[in-house]
């Protein structure tokens, strides 16, 4: 796990498959050994608090599309390890269950591990609300750093005012970072990574700053770290 891809808010089935190929195949490339899904892999879009729009995906189509995608990702990577860090959409689906349908929510059959097969795929989930660490950097989705009307125009700065240390994040479909030095010289620096989705989704069609984009992370033993933090514009990674 020293050699990480990390892609997030793929939103599935609403990802944009040029720029989920562009980050797929930087990996490739590169050899990375770890993928990293830094949450929101699927929009369960009727599972949301707002009102679904009838015309959307089933949520059927939605799992069928995400297995889809997480068999292609296990085919082109096939020794790395891949996690999977739920985000705020992610658990849309079992709090859901375990609010409208108790019962269901019981039964393994419907948990996202046995509807996405992911023992057989070797892909580990990790909840939510476990903050990981990639060396020394922390790692989480995002929704529990920035959430209600804190929503600040540079999000690497907004990670650093609520985390006051060396953070990465998705959720936002931004690409910023933000650095700050202690007063003892310690630098701590704050990322937020573009997303894999459609940009201009009718809830913010307009003038919403989203960017594709991807990281690229290496870490050292003594838990010292890269971080390469990419746009993906027109296809092309910058």
């Amino acid at each position: 796990d020293n050699n990480i891809l990390m892609i997030s808010d793929l939103h599935i089935p609403y990802q944009v498959n040029s720029a989920v190929e562009s980050a797929i195949n930087y990996g490739i490339e590169h050899k990375v050994n770890t993928i990293f899904i830094n949450g929101d892999l699927i929009d369960f879009h009727f599972q949301s608090r707002f009102e679904p729009d009838i015309r959307k995906r089933s949520t059927k189509a939605e799992f069928e599309a995400t297995r889809q995608f997480l068999e292609y990702l296990r085919y082109k990577f096939p020794t790395a390890n891949i996690y999977w860090l739920l985000g705020n959409h992610d658990i849309r689906y079992e709090k859901w269950l375990m609010n409208k349908a108790p019962q269901l929510f019981m039964d393994e059959y419907y948990l996202l591990e046995d509807r996405l097969n992911l023992a057989d795929l070797r892909i580990t989930k990790i909840n939510d609300s476990t903050l990981v660490k990639i060396g020394k950097l922390n790692v989480t989705h995002g929704h529990l750093l920035l959430k209600g009307v804190f929503a600040p125009v540079n999000a690497a700065r907004g990670v650093f005012m609520r985390a006051k240390e060396s953070t990465i994040i998705g959720h936002v479909h931004k690409v910023s970072e933000h650095q700050e030095t202690t007063l003892n010289g310690t630098p701590v620096i704050t990322y937020s990574t573009g997303c894999l989705c459609e940009l201009n989704p009718e809830y913010a069609p307009f003038a919403n700053n989203y960017m594709h984009g991807f990281a690229h992370i290496r870490t050292e033993n003594n838990g010292d770290y890269h971080v390469r933090n990419f746009k993906i514009i027109g296809g092309k990674i910058y």
